[in-house]
């Protein structure tokens, strides 16, 4: 790198960390988050039972993402879900049979403490797999295109739910 992109390169990316500390910006998690007992908050929240296998999926892939901060809080807040998954074909052969399908899941969820609705949301995934001439093959491409659909829309249900506890934290 020569003199003068380093010359140029320096006082751009001091700005840029000016603009982040100007602006509020601080990490949702950790210890210099902007609400530090956001973890141990998260913890407090149950995760209804979900029907069907899908449900099951959900419903642990959010207890694994909300226990981080560790087990045995008490729990104050439920989240309930309901999900919607469809399975669509979207290619077609010129015999009329299907080569690819689409998986859409779609989770209504809520957060509930005492009876009382706090928050509520929707979160909705695609994901796309191919159907095989081998059985098997195809069954495996399904359930990993569940997976997928599965886990993006556990993320994003904690990322909101993070968000929704650490605004509530700082109004209190």
């Amino acid at each position: 790198m020569n003199r003068r992109a380093l010359f140029t390169l320096v006082p751009v990316l001091a700005l840029c960390g000016l603009v982040l500390a100007g602006c509020g910006f601080r990490p949702l998690y950790g210890k210099h988050s902007a609400t530090p007992g956001l973890a141990v908050e998260m913890t407090r929240v149950a995760v209804a039972p979900i029907p069907n296998r899908t449900g099951q999926l959900l419903r642990n892939a959010l207890e694994q993402r909300l226990e981080r901060a560790g087990a045995g809080r008490d729990k104050i807040y439920t989240l309930q879900i309901a999900l919607e998954e469809k399975t669509t074909a979207v290619g077609l052969n010129r015999d009329a049979t299907t080569t690819r399908s689409d998986v859409v899941l779609t989770a209504t969820f809520g957060l509930y403490r005492d009876g009382a609705l706090l928050w509520s949301g929707e979160s909705s995934s695609a994901a796309a797999y191919n159907l095989l001439n081998q059985q098997y093959a195809t069954v495996i491409s399904e359930r990993d295109s569940r997976d997928r659909v599965v886990t993006q829309v556990a993320d994003d249900i904690t990322r909101r739910l993070a968000t929704f506890l650490g605004d509530t934290a700082k109004t209190k």
